[in-house]
């Protein structure tokens, strides 16, 4: 296969991995929001609805680990570190929820935060990366 061609691949896979990467940081941003709301105003049901968005979330990265997993085949020799989920156990969701108070509530939110920090690095490797593709490709 031509040099182009393979470029041309993995820049696609680039941009799809950055779709993905957006969608799972807007899924985050709205976890967050009901983590302050729960924070603030903390029921049950702000707990109940954060948990649901941090659900939607790692639905998302799993996506997005999925088109990484596609960028990674077209780029063999680039190496990216996929940032983690948010935690979403059993165990999280009981405390969560059922024993709700504000250390829980900022722990949480605590978490949902770092995962936000990780993903906009990681979208910044990913826009490195397209830069990069693109450039080799102006050059052919």
């Amino acid at each position: 296969m031509n040099r182009s061609k393979e470029l041309q691949e993995a820049l696609e896979a680039s941009y799809a991995t950055l779709k993905q990467v957006d969608i799972a940081l807007a899924a985050l941003k709205r976890a967050s929001r009901w983590g302050w709301i729960d924070l603030w105003k903390g029921k049950r049901l702000s707990s109940y609805l954060k948990r649901r968005k941090i659900r939607q979330a790692n639905r998302a990265i799993e996506a997005m680990e999925r088109s990484v997993t596609r960028l990674q085949s077209e780029l063999a020799d680039v190496a990216l570190v996929i940032p983690g989920a948010v935690s979403d156990r059993f165990r999280d969701n009981f405390w969560d929820i059922w024993v709700d108070n504000t250390f829980i509530d900022l722990s949480v939110q605590s978490k949902i935060k770092r995962g936000q920090q990780e993903l906009k690095a990681f979208r910044n490797e990913i826009l490195a990366l397209i830069e990069q593709l693109e450039s080799e490709l102006k050059q052919r």
